[in-house]
Formats: C-alpha cells, structure tokens, sequence
C-alpha cells in the first residue's frame, strides 16, 4: 500500500473520530471541529447539558460554575470573532472581570452611548466586575467599542419558544412599536445548532433604596408602572405569556458601578428613562387565534407564583402574568397611597382579586391612566414619602447610598478590638 494511500486512510478515520462541529463557514467548521478534538472539548448542543441538575441538600457546587466557566472560555474565540470579548473569571477571588482590552468609556466620558445601550453610572474600569456568576447560561461580554453586553444561549438545535419570542419581538415591524418594551437583541449567533442572543447590558429596575437614587417624583413611579404595564399589554396582544415576572427580569438603560458610584441627576426623567422585560426562557407563544380570556394552561410555579401564593394547576397565564406585575409594582408604587388614595383600591384589584376576576393586561392600563389623569400636577411632582410597601406597611428610604459609603470607610479605618 503506497504511503499517499496510507495518509489518506488516516485522515479518514481521524476525521470518522471527529465529532463535526458546524458552523455557517467551511472556514469555521473545519477551525471549531479540529480545535474540539485537539483538546477533547466538545460543547453539547441541547440546553439541558447546559444547566447541572440541582441538588437541593447543596445547591449547586463550585465544580458545577467552574466547568461551566471552562464551557464560556472554550468558546471565547468564537465570540471575539463576532466582535464581543468575554468576560473572565480571576482564579483567585472567583470573580468575573472585564477584559482588559476593549476599555469601556467610563461615567466621565462623552457622549453617553445612545439607545439601546445603557448609560453609565461607574468612575472605574474594575467597578463592572461580577462578585459571582450564578447563571449557566448567560455571560457578561464587551463589544469592539468598549460598550457592555450580555451574551444568551435561547435554543439548541431545536427551535425553543424563546428562540421564536426573541424574533418576534426583534422583527422590524416590532420594533417600530413603542410598546415594545422588552431588551432588544443586538446579535443572534449560531454554534453547531446553538443560538446565542446578544443584547446590552442594563442594570435592574428596582435597585432605589441602595445602588441608584430614589425615584425623585411620583410622576416617575406612575411613568414606570405605565411602561411595564404597557409592555406586557404588547407581549400578550403578540400571544406572549411570560410566566416569569420578577424583580430580576425587569431592567433599565443605566449600569451602576459597585464602589464609586455616580447616580445620573434625573435618572428616571421622563425622556431619558427607559425599563425592559428580560428572560424568556419560562415564556410560552401561543398562536394568534388563542382567546387571552379563555386560555388554560400548566402553572410555571417559579418564585412570582409562589410569592403570590398561588398553587399547582391548570392557569390562565394572562391573568398570572398581571398579578404578578402587580406584586412587583405594588412594593415600589403603592407607598403614595396616602398621596395618591386610588392606588391602594387599584393594587387590591389587580393582584387580590378571585382567579376569575384578574383583569387583563390592557384593562389594567387603561385603569392606571385613568387614576393618572385625575391626579393634580402639583401632586405628581412632589417627592414620594417613603421607599417601598411591603406586608400593609410603608418603608421608609434604607439609607443614603453615599452617606453608608462614608459610613464604612469610617469603620474600615478604626482598629479593631480582639478580645483574649
């Protein structure tokens, strides 16, 4: 057997061994095949590889982020090549850092990035690092510019309900909408069946009584309710039921830092503000024909139903969508009652009302409008008296950010005592 024919058979079987990792170029899915067999690193292409399975005496443990750290950096190149560099985690101290090179602009740079990448709030660089990453499927990135992103996995080679909601609400026609109010997709990129979204980074809505500054204005509580109830009356007018809606799945277009933080004065005007839904992955589509009164479906019994009290069963997800939001704007809107005495019947309704008698998405909207309207101006500008509402009571602000961070400077600076 001539030795041409020989190199030929053992490229044969090397590439029989290979398992082929496809991309949209030859180019590609030559580089990503050979590199996943040169280090025996092959990245499993449906979404439940992704995720550990969670073990309720211990959660999960650091083997499980540390492998899936391993999983983000594998792919590291594939993304750069995309334009977007991963964030990495320090050995040391566990936390994810930015990479050094982009360098993003900063708080005191100008002009701020436009729409719809967030505005900053940070002095320094390390001020974006990530205590720790709790999330298997999500990772931190930056673009070429220096701006802030995050990168999502949504669907492996079988088309997901989220995958076809982020296209949806991406499409042109939907964007064009102004109630839209969900985090647009910057990127979708495709690895070997995976789909991968890309969006901006922006902090979470209801950071008031630490990270941000309060709101400022009752007229700012009332914008903010209008845009997430406005919001969700588009998602369900488009078949969409989100079955996730929480604190940590709302956003707005600022990025705080974690030391020095520099608050935007009017941070939430009217104008400048804007608020999102984020996370899909419990969200169901519905064809278009589906009647939003009738429709039952399985209850998601994640951390909102639970809160709500609500038990396992057949749902209207609708009607679960807008209690939820109610027990998440209650906490932060239903405080200026005694400025505002309507909210409080309007929050009973939308939230404690029998299954039945949810209202709709729309209905509450136009309710809240309606209560907005009769409100004089002169009451809409003033300060909101306290911070949150919570259980029947009123909370008041928990602190001055600022003034704590004196506070534990002050402290970090005394001795301290050790007693024998």
């Amino acid at each position: 057997m001539g030795a041409a024919c020989v190199a030929r058979r053992q490229g044969l079987t090397l590439l029989y061994r290979m398992k082929l990792v496809r991309l949209d170029s030859l180019k590609g899915t030559i580089y990503w095949t050979y590199r996943s067999w040169m280090e025996g690193t092959y990245i499993p292409n449906d979404l439940d590889s992704w995720t550990p399975i969670f073990n309720f005496d211990k959660g999960y443990v650091d083997a499980d982020f540390e492998g899936n750290a391993k999983r983000w950096d594998f792919l590291a190149p594939f993304f750069r090549s995309h334009g977007y560099h991963l964030y990495h985690i320090d050995p040391q101290t566990k936390c994810a850092e930015a990479p050094a090179s982009p360098s993003a602009p900063g708080f005191s740079s100008e002009p701020q990035d436009s729409y719809p990448y967030a505005r900053r709030a940070w002095v320094e660089d390390a001020e974006l690092t990530f205590p720790g990453l709790q999330a298997f499927k999500v990772w931190p990135a930056r673009d070429a510019n220096g701006r802030e992103v995050f990168i999502r996995l949504v669907s492996g080679s079988v088309p997901t309900d989220e995958l076809k909601i982020y296209q949806l609400l991406n499409s042109p026609e939907a964007r064009k909408d102004p109630r839209n109010h969900t985090l647009p997709v910057l990127d979708f990129l495709r690895f070997d069946g995976l789909v991968f979204v890309v969006m901006p980074r922006w902090a979470r809505s209801f950071d008031c009584d630490g990270w941000q500054e309060p709101f400022s204005k009752i007229s700012e509580l009332f914008d903010m309710a209008e845009i997430f109830l406005e919001g969700l009356t588009f998602l369900h007018e488009h078949r969409i039921a989100h079955r996730d809606i929480t604190q940590q799945n709302t956003v707005m277009n600022l990025i705080t830092g974690t030391k020095n933080t520099k608050p935007l004065h009017n941070m939430r005007a009217k104008g400048d503000v804007r608020h999102a839904y984020i996370d899909f992955d419990s969200s169901v589509l519905f064809s278009k024909n589906v009647d939003l009164h009738s429709v039952e479906l399985g209850r998601e019994m994640r951390v909102p139903c639970v809160y709500a009290g609500l038990v396992d069963g057949l749902c209207n997800p609708f009607k679960d969508d807008v209690r939820c939001l109610g027990l998440m704007l209650e906490q932060y809107v239903r405080h200026i009652e005694d400025q505002v005495p309507e909210i409080g019947n309007f929050f009973d309704w939308m939230v404690r009302s029998e299954d039945s008698f949810i209202p709709m998405a729309a209905d509450t909207l136009q309710e809240l409008r309606r209560i907005r309207g009769m409100i004089d101006n002169s009451i809409l500008s003033q300060e909101p008296r306290w911070c949150q509402w919570r259980h029947g009571r009123n909370i008041p602000f928990v602190w001055d950010f600022h003034a704590l961070q004196n506070s534990v400077k002050t402290l970090l600076s005394v001795p301290v005592l050790v007693s024998e």
